[in-house]
């Protein structure tokens, strides 16, 4: 009987330390009526416009906001949230971290409004703070006040990249030299999420190089073992016998390819610009663009107003290049349809047209690096 009393009392003993040991392992949360929500404070730049010239990493300003309360001895994680309502139906992500303090940049505002446009254009988005124990964001779950911020956003797009060299036009590559010795390279499309570049046109016996932007040589793509080489580091690209090709980079891969164009060619005496945009219409309103290689064809600058614009052969609509869509046109890169190119901001650009792959260039002046 005494034995059984003492195994009796050994296994309470484990139970009582198995059940103290249990408790003391898991957090205990306190009442959720004394938990405190961050207050997200935000001072930042309203109704700003993004444009092409626009340096993304300068700082328009901050939200920093208080902790999280959940009365245990534990950090916080926290989520900023973004959507385009103050329901966030519809919420994203825009960081998480443990810290209380974020800088914001014309980037981060850019990037997080192309998460749900993919025009310019002018965009509300709603913020707050989203708080939990640990990143898994188990309940329970604490929210900041919402903070918005209106401004209008611009689309991700391609830089200029040039071509430079006597295997073209020539080797000057100041800005005077736009359009003539320093080539712009045409583009299937604006958008950034690729990097592919495109040139179709009579090139000489010589050599080539790739600026990122005219009178600067430091940052010029060059060509090292069979790729391009960015930062001026190697040599020319050569381009062997005067012909007509197609010279293709891609500046996310360093490829670059070098073909014999092989499609229909037509040759133009004269190419203009015409359209409410530029002079107008009418049979005498074009603006003649010039040519140094032969097929592509450039008008720099040209000062425009809001309005349509197309490319056409000289006073003549037998031939005309416009836009495939006249209600988003793809600006600055893109290939020709028979709509009209809309313009929305008046002021000076520089136009270029590949007559034979129907390729154009639309781009402000002041885009031009």
């Amino acid at each position: 009987m005494k034995k059984l009393n003492i195994f009796s009392i050994l296994i309470l003993s484990l139970l009582a330390f198995i059940a103290c040991t249990d408790e003391n392992d898991h957090i205990k949360l306190g009442d959720s009526g004394n938990f405190s929500k961050p207050a997200l404070e935000q001072k930042v730049l309203q109704n700003f416009v993004i444009e092409d010239n626009t340096n993304l990493s300068d700082s328009i300003g901050y939200w920093k906001w208080s902790e999280a309360k959940f009365n245990v001895q534990s950090p916080s994680a926290y989520n900023i949230q973004v959507d385009t309502t103050a329901t966030f139906n519809t919420a994203a992500s825009v960081a998480t971290t443990a810290d209380s303090y974020m800088k914001l940049t014309y980037d981060i505002l850019n990037k997080t409004a192309l998460r749900f446009v993919s025009n310019a254009q002018e965009v509300t988005l709603y913020f707050r703070i989203k708080a939990s124990l640990g990143t898994a964001e188990a309940e329970p779950i604490l929210y900041s006040e919402t903070q918005q911020i209106t401004f209008t956003c611009r689309p991700s797009i391609k830089s200029v990249l040039y071509i430079v060299g006597n295997g073209l036009a020539g080797w000057g590559n100041d800005r005077a030299n736009i359009g003539k010795d320093l080539q712009l390279f045409f583009a299937d499309n604006s958008t950034d999420t690729d990097l592919k570049y495109t040139y179709t046109g009579v090139f000489n016996n010589g050599g080539l190089k790739f600026p990122t932007q005219a009178g600067v040589w430091s940052t010029t793509y060059a060509y090292e073992g069979g790729k391009l080489s960015p930062n001026n580091v190697g040599g020319d690209f050569t381009t062997g016998a005067e012909g007509l090709y197609t010279l293709s980079v891609d500046l996310k891969t360093l490829a670059i390819t070098y073909e014999k164009y092989t499609g229909s060619v037509k040759t133009y005496a004269q190419m203009e610009v015409v359209g409410d945009a530029a002079d107008g219409w009418g049979d005498t309103d074009g603006i003649a663009m010039q040519s140094v290689v032969e097929h592509v064809w450039f008008a720099y600058p040209v000062t425009l107003k809001a309005g349509g614009l197309k490319f056409r052969e000289d006073k003549s609509w037998a031939n005309n290049w416009g836009a495939v869509s006249d209600t988003q046109t793809d600006l600055p890169f893109g290939k020709t349809g028979d709509k009209n190119i809309t313009i929305e901001d008046a002021g000076d650009y520089f136009l270029a047209l590949n007559s034979l792959t129907g390729h154009y260039i639309v781009m402000p002046v002041k885009s031009l690096k």
